[in-house]
């Protein structure tokens, strides 16, 4: 991403080596503790802003919701793989995207989908 200044674009990285990467932390720009230094989150779960899998809030606006896809090596996909699948207005029409997607592209993934495949095909819920 793009920052205002050289400072906050060190922390940014910092907080996603951080956060993602702990191996790495040594190699992060400030240690945590340091007058500039984020400090992981260790041990801070994130609460999830959706019930279904694969959904989440736009940080933008908070207004939308995201639909994406995300596999990894216990798929066989090593980088993993996300597949964003768009912004939509409710947070089932998002969830309904995910299932699409699995559905027709993901099978490995169908034990995660957010409705079972009979409500997939006959009917969507709340329709």
């Amino acid at each position: 991403g793009e920052y205002p200044t050289e400072l906050e674009a060190a922390q940014a990285v910092d907080l996603y080596i951080h956060e993602h990467l702990p191996a790495l932390s040594a190699k992060a720009n400030f240690p945590p503790g340091h007058a500039y230094g984020i400090a992981p989150s260790v041990g801070i779960k994130r609460t999830p802003t959706s019930k279904y899998y694969g959904v989440s809030r736009n940080r933008g606006s908070g207004a939308d919701w995201k639909a994406q896809v995300c596999v990894g090596k216990t798929l066989g996909y090593d980088p993993p793989l996300t597949t964003f699948l768009g912004y939509f207005p409710t947070e089932l029409a998002a969830a309904q995207a995910v299932d699409d997607e699995i559905y027709a592209n993901v099978p490995g993934l169908i034990p995660k989908a957010n409705f079972p495949p009979a409500s997939h095909f006959i009917g969507r819920p709340g329709s």
